[in-house]
């Protein structure tokens, strides 16, 4: 039997956006001269850094008091390295968030640091282009109980838009990030952001949410795969497709698409979630308890109440259905409104019947 988080449609798809996300950037630059501003920094305010690293180089300015910042990143050379390399202690090798070579371009990490710490990071891949980007405003997350990576992708086909295309982007964003979201306005706005600008990732990839709370799955699932078209590495992006597969039951398409988003961002607890159902429901109990104790371990679990299904389930595998069934109990007198709670009870009522 499959079972499946329950009220993944409409609103719970919005839910999403503010999810554990670390942004990737990716600008055309040569010579780079990269500029924009911080908003709203941590409380107490105190100054910022802005740290720009790539391999075998890595450069660093403080941000004004208004959140400013310059940062400046040496031409390539004919042979692809940097002109100018200073030295580094630091390992790229060991580093999750390090850069790595892709094809024709030079994959960068930006970081926001305060106090030392570092409060977000942003991936750049950095191909031949432009001398000068504007990134613009770059939200920094609110500290008090988010984890890293709270933060939404915002890719160069963002960047590169004009200004009404942005701006009518970033409304839509913020019409959606609303505990009571005014759908046809957000689909509004971000209809009239690709009719300026069609190669926008982040529009398809919210106008993708959009219909899918507006319960037209099949059209979100044609944005899904437009923005991952245009950004390849939008994690986000694959496991809003793997939720489309999962509530359609493709359990193979689901899982493939979690460890595509997993491969970009392995601390995306929600692509853990959803592939822990997927492997279940495939037959690989081992990669279930593997995504099932990540996501255990993460301190978030309260987000994804129902991930003790799965571990109900996989506990039954092993023949251990006394346990089983107090997880799942528990579970359902903590969660009455569970859509599927009445296969759970007919599960319940399997399990004490065999150990008679």
């Amino acid at each position: 039997m499959d079972y499946l988080r329950g009220g993944l449609r409409t609103l719970a798809a919005l839910t999403i956006i503010g999810f554990n996300v670390a942004p990737s950037v990716a600008i055309q630059a040569q010579d780079l001269v990269l500029s924009g501003r911080l908003v709203n920094g941590p409380a107490g305010g105190g100054s910022m850094a802005v740290r720009l690293r790539c391999p075998g180089f890595q450069t660093e300015n403080w941000a004004t008091g208004s959140g400013f910042f310059t940062l400046r990143m040496p031409r390539p050379t004919e042979d692809g390295l940097l002109s100018s390399s200073p030295p580094s202690d630091h390992n790229f090798d060991d580093d999750f968030f390090s850069a790595h070579q892709l094809r024709g371009s030079t994959d960068c990490a930006l970081e926001v640091l305060a106090s030392g710490a570092v409060l977000t990071r942003f991936r750049i891949a950095v191909p031949q282009g432009l001398q000068h980007v504007e990134i613009g405003d770059l939200e920094l997350p609110d500290l008090a109980g988010r984890g890293p990576g709270n933060r939404p992708t915002v890719h160069w086909t963002s960047l590169s838009a004009p200004p009404e295309a942005s701006a009518a982007c970033r409304e839509a964003r913020q019409e959606l990030d609303k505990d009571r979201p005014d759908l046809v306005r957000a689909d509004r706005l971000l209809r009239t952001a690709l009719r300026l600008h069609p190669k926008m990732a982040e529009a398809w990839e919210l106008l993708g949410i959009v219909e899918d709370a507006a319960g037209d799955s099949g059209s979100a699932r044609s944005d899904f795969e437009k923005s991952l078209e245009l950004n390849a590495d939008s994690y986000e992006t694959y496991t809003f497709l793997a939720q489309l597969d999962a509530r359609e039951k493709k359990w193979k398409e689901a899982f493939e698409r979690c460890n595509s988003a997993l491969a970009v961002e392995p601390t995306c607890l929600r692509a853990q979630y959803l592939r822990a159902f997927a492997a279940y429901n495939l037959g690989d109990f081992d990669t279930a308890r593997i995504s099932c104790r990540r996501v255990r371990a993460s301190g978030e679990e309260d987000r994804f109440a129902d991930i003790a299904v799965v571990e109900a389930l996989l506990l039954a595998q092993e023949g251990k259905t006394v346990e089983a069934s107090s997880i799942l109990q528990f579970f359902l007198e903590h969660n009455p409104g569970y859509e599927y709670r009445s296969a759970l009870k007919d599960q319940l009522a399997i399990w004490a019947s065999s150990g008679e």
